[in-house]
């Protein structure tokens, strides 16, 4: 087995230089560039109209409609706008309808076989 040591001796490790020159704080320095977040009040916002317009969009549409990372998408919902609560306050019997909508939806499209129909014209 080869042991590249020589690549490893001139791999340059951050800051190093600076804690041999005297450097006592670890904490990174301010600097200019893109921010660590692009959650705002401005995108948090955006969430919210979003929601208020489709309330049926995944996390992935909703980053690519607003052009904000899934991750800060899904913390936006869950922690700035607490939509679980809201889903905790739909009633059972309105998600059992839509669930059973979606149930029959799916046996149309296996019916169908692939092919093409419009609405509910199929007979199953």
């Amino acid at each position: 087995m080869k042991i590249y040591k020589g690549l490893m001796e001139n791999v340059p490790y951050p800051g190093h230089k600076s804690f041999l020159e005297g450097r006592e704080q670890v904490e990174d320095e301010t600097r200019a560039g893109r921010p660590s977040t692009s959650k705002t009040d401005d995108s948090v916002e955006r969430v919210r109209s979003l929601v208020r317009s489709d309330g049926r969009l995944t996390l992935r549409m909703f980053s690519s409609e607003l052009n904000l990372n899934r991750f800060t998408v899904h913390q936006i919902l869950t922690q700035d706008l607490d939509i679980t609560d809201e889903l905790k306050g739909i009633p059972a019997e309105a998600f059992q309808h839509c669930y059973e909508q979606r149930k029959q939806r799916l046996r149309s499209c296996v019916a169908a076989q692939g092919n093409y129909f419009k609405g509910d014209n199929l007979d199953l």
